[in-house]
């Protein structure tokens, strides 16, 4: 079906969805944020025909491909978007039935070209645009494939009715006498087209596009919200907002469904689909709070439905808010082939439920969530470079600009107010209009007040709006108004009334000119407190280490084109540099702030676009083998695809097996090249890579399986390891306890791995006298010889770091940490390792603190010049390939030993983690993601909890940093329980 799919959407017949370039797309790169889950609503759902794939579409501009069984995310599709409005979101999609190709609509091309709407087919396999259908005047709202792939049917707005492509002949057809808009669509297996329009007319169309039948539905509203038909043709599913369900008959139209079916009768429930078998239906509506007396989005499953009333059962959605300002609904609900069903809301998240109405898996937003009544969840103290945030059920967290750090806390300054002595501003929550002083204030259509807050001199009245942010004075006149990316959940302002700053939907935090408006920076925290990044109109930007991927530039190639997306990373030498971060917000002026630097002064020019647009390197998509494929042969042949970035040649290409290379091909071209690899009898990760003059393309893992576990078993990879440990250097003051006890379980507990993940492992242990700087050396280089593709490097490190230079150096036996020359520079790690083909995993906890406190047999000490241990990580995963780092804390920190553990915390942490039942496993096996988590929460707890004690604070979080190429891998194995 493909193939004759594709042959038209290419072809120079296809004139009647041609468009004329009248304007141009925004070609200003774009910063936008990351993240693995849609930042936005989720619209609309689809799945292939075979049901092993989903596509979700969302307010964040972006589809999404998913593989059904896992939930896993395997492409993002993105369109030409804008920064300068709503441009590019997605309302509708729909996957062909052999998904290998998906159309998408929504606010597409109405900034640019001939300023009308347009729908993009994509190639799901490469991410690549391959044409659009349009123009429309305005959006489509909903998109369906035929059951043969032959039609794609789309239902628009502004009384635009509905279209039917063609995608044999490339043909556009409008169907006859529809004048309203149509949000619902909904094809059977005969061919035969169902349209709901806002006329309140339930129009059939058969196989030819003849209108065959119609009837005015009734209800609330008047337009259809859902509309299926049962897999086996004979019924009609029909929903509306506070209407009951219908069921009607597929030919005549007729109400048909069951007077006795009372679970169908409930107004609440708006989607709805029919379960594979046509026997079941899932239905789902807004927010309600019957269910464990919390509020929950609403799912119903009625079981064995037919002419009986059958059995339902409410599920659960999983939300529980108390107080939530606006309605969580279940937007979309699909039936799957194997019985299962999908379903997406507008939180964002979507999920999977199978027939017994039990929630498979979910996959929820990936980001801070502001969204409350309770507006008391944003701080801002006087000058504007610290805040305090209480994200929906997270903790209560501070971040300052000028220390660099994102902790848990709270923020000593005065929460949000909409009224004062002066100004009072009523009647906003949630709707259209407001009143300042009683004047009345009204807010452009379809935006409504999310928040409100008056400044300290009690001058004007900041608002946050689902589109905007606005200001007005006492008399309700707007002084200006600053378009946002999504909902102002929370606003408040600094002490000094500087700058208004905003909790946005999409989990950022904005800083603005209070002045003028003017954006001046963006803050993105993960949801664990662990990464966060913050940045500049132009993208500089200052992050926690293995933070960077958070962000990135979407690069707009034209409107026949999808955007390139590369992540800040890219551009670390050019745009990583707090000091422009930290002026721009007291200068309130970026560009004289990157002028003042000194990386700044010589390197940055005004046209920032060029810059981005003439360093990119290109892109690469793998088309075969896809994710999650299973294979038992010693080679595999790979289908992959170069996209070119700025007319540049690529030069090579690489394979790489869980980030490690294996094969490099220096004769590829733009386009679609082939290489054959041998491959490890074992489950890995697959990567291609591709290289320019301006470097390397971003890495997509997918996880290959291997068939025969048999021969998986026999297979098993090696270890090597080198353990170093050192109680004391030259120093006698950086003596320690413990870092030799922690050294000497960290080897044995590693020892004990052989014969269960890997066939050997292979020990060198290095203490004091014996971890001599040449010893060491010796110790590295034999490591990079030995170890082979497949293999495992483990590098542990117990001691003393120390910055020279902003560099990292450890301290080895005997070494004077005035003197460079006696000190084990990061440089070394870097050129020798580098040599090794294995994966490398490095163990850092080489910022320890000496026994300075001795009360109640707890030992805890800080020092003031510890080494940023992030930096470190960072350049690691970036200069060393197949290389994950953990280290023991993160930049500012420094590492804590107790004479009560008689370890270093972060070690103690580590062995319980490998020994004891402390960690999610799947089949015994402790990935590196795993481990991370656990380490992260656990040492923390552990230092603060011991700290207290002695009436300290102490703050140790480790933090973990892999290279990009990589996927999750299993590390250590869950030995068996002595």
């Amino acid at each position: 079906m493909y193939k004759h799919l594709l042959r038209p959407l290419l072809s120079l017949g296809c004139l009647v969805i041609a468009c004329r370039l009248l304007g141009q797309v925004e070609e200003t790169p774009i910063l936008v944020v990351n993240m693995n889950s849609h930042a936005a609503t989720v619209n609309r759902i689809s799945c292939s025909g075979d049901g092993k794939l989903i596509m979700s579409v969302s307010n964040d501009r972006t589809a999404r491909i998913w593989n059904t069984a896992t939930g896993r995310l395997l492409k993002i599709l993105r369109v030409p978007i804008s920064d300068k409005d709503i441009e590019g979101r997605l309302y509708a999609g729909a996957l062909s039935p052999t998904g290998d190709t998906a159309v998408v609509g929504g606010r597409i091309g109405f900034t640019y070209g001939d300023h009308h709407g347009y729908c993009y087919l994509f190639d799901t396999r490469t991410g690549n645009i391959i044409n659009k259908i349009g123009p429309f005047a305005d959006c489509a709202y909903d998109i369906r494939f035929s059951h043969n792939g032959a039609y794609i049917a789309l239902g628009l707005g502004g009384g635009l009715g509905a279209r039917v492509y063609d995608c044999r002949h490339g043909s556009l057809t409008q169907l006859p006498g529809i004048n309203c808009d149509v949000y619902r669509l909904a094809f059977n297996v005969n061919g035969d087209l169902a349209v709901g329009g806002t006329d309140g007319l339930l129009r059939l169309f058969n196989s030819q596009l003849h209108q065959v039948g119609s009837t005015r539905f009734f209800g609330g509203r008047p337009f259809i919200t859902s509309l299926s038909f049962s897999p086996d043709g004979k019924k009609l599913l029909l929903g509306q907002s506070n209407s009951p369900l219908q069921i009607r008959d597929a030919q005549t139209l007729e109400i048909s469904t069951p007077a006795d079916v009372a679970a169908l009768g409930d107004r609440r429930l708006a989607k709805a689909d029919f379960s594979a078998d046509s026997k079941s239906i899932l239905s789902g509506g807004r927010l309600d709070k019957t269910i464990d007396g919390a509020p929950h989005y609403y799912l119903r499953l009625l079981k064995d439905f037919s002419d009986t009333a059958g059995t339902h059962i409410d599920i659960n959605g999983g939300y529980d808010y108390l107080d939530n300002p606006v309605n969580i609904y279940v937007s979309d609900i699909i039936s799957l082939k194997d019985g299962t069903f999908a379903y997406c809301c507008n939180e964002p998240e979507w999920g999977r439920i199978d027939g017994n109405g039990k929630i498979l898996y979910q996959v929820p937003y990936d980001a801070n969530d502001f969204k409350r009544s309770d507006k008391h969840r944003l701080f801002v103290n006087e000058d504007g470079s610290a805040i305090g945030f209480v994200p929906e059920n997270g903790d209560s967290m501070v971040f300052s600009i000028k220390k660099e750090s994102l902790r848990k806390g709270q923020l000593d300054a005065p929460t949000p107010r909409d009224h004062c002595a002066s100004i009072r501003v009523s009647n906003w929550q949630g709707r259209n209009s407001l009143s300042i002083n009683d004047v009345p204030v009204s807010l452009e259509t379809n935006e409504l007040c999310w928040s409100v807050d008056i400044p300290w001199d009690e001058s004007c009245a900041l608002v946050g709006a689902s589109y905007q942010l606005l200001k007005y004075d006492k008399q309700g006149k707007n002084i200006w108004t600053t378009g946002l990316p999504s909902d102002a959940w929370c606003v408040k302002t600094s002490g000094n009334g500087r700058y208004a700053v905003a909790a946005l939907g999409d989990g950022t935090i904005r800083w603005y000119d209070m002045d003028n408006g003017k954006q001046l920076l963006s803050f993105y925290p993960d949801k664990d407190g662990t990464h966060w990044i913050i940045w500049t109109s132009k993208g500089y930007y200052n992050c926690a280490p293995g933070s960077e991927r958070m962000l990135g530039w979407n690069v707009n190639q034209g409107d026949y084109k999808a955007p390139l997306f590369y992540p800040e990373s890219k551009f670390r030498e050019i745009y990583r540099n707090a000091a422009v971060v930290d002026s721009t917000l007291t200068t309130k002026d970026e560009e004289s702030a990157i002028a003042s630097t000194d990386n700044g002064s010589s390197s940055w020019t005004p046209n920032y676009a060029v810059r981005i647009r003439s360093a990119t390197p290109p892109s690469v998509s793998i088309n075969a083998p896809c994710g999650g494929l299973s294979v038992d042969t010693n080679v595999l042949t790979i289908d992959y695809q170069i996209n070119e970035a700025n007319g540049q040649q690529p030069i090579s290409a690489q394979a790489n097996i869980d980030g490690v290379p294996v094969h490099l091909d220096n004769n590829v071209n733009n386009g679609l090249n082939h290489m054959t690899i041998r491959i490890p009898h074992r489950d890995f990760s697959l990567t291609i890579t591709a290289t320019n003059d301006h470097g390397e393309s971003e890495a997509d893992p997918i996880p290959i399986h291997w068939k025969d576990a048999q021969q998986q078993a026999e297979s098993l990879p090696e270890m090597q390891v080198l353990v170093v440990g050192l109680d004391y250097t030259y120093d006698k003051d950086l003596k320690l306890n413990y870092a030799v006890a922690d050294a000497t379980a960290f080897a044995s507990d590693v020892k004990k791995q052989e014969g269960f993940l890997y066939r050997k492992v292979d020990t060198t242990l290095l203490l004091n006298e014996k971890a001599t700087k040449a010893n060491i050396q010796d110790a590295i280089q034999r490591l990079s010889e030995n170890a082979g593709t497949g293999n495992t490097i483990i590098f542990y490190i117990s001691g003393h770091g120390v910055p020279i230079d902003k560099s990292f150096f450890f301290l080895p036996y005997k070494a004077d940490q005035t003197r460079e020359y006696d000190c084990l520079s990061a440089d070394e790690l870097f050129r020798h390792l580098n040599q090794s083909k294995g994966i490398k995993v490095f163990f850092l906890d080489a910022c320890r603190s000496g026994a300075l406190i001795d009360q109640v047999g707890i030992n805890l000490a800080t020092t003031n010049d510890a080494p940023n241990m992030g930096d470190l990580a960072d350049e690691l995963t970036k200069n060393v390939t197949g290389t994950v780092v953990f280290t023991s804390c993160r930049g500012g920190q420094s590492s804590y030993e107790c004479a009560q553990w008689k370890h270093g915390a972060f070690t103690k942490q580590l062995l319980e983690g490998i020994d004891k039942d402390t960690l999610t496993v799947r089949k015994n096996k402790i990935s590196v993601s795993s481990l991370d988590s656990y380490l992260e929460d656990a040492v923390e707890d552990l230092v603060k909890d011991l700290a207290t004690k002695i009436g300290k604070t102490y703050d140790q979080r480790p933090i973990m940093t892999r290279n990009p190429k990589m996927g999750d891998f299993p590390l250590f194995e869950r030995l068996p329980r002595q």
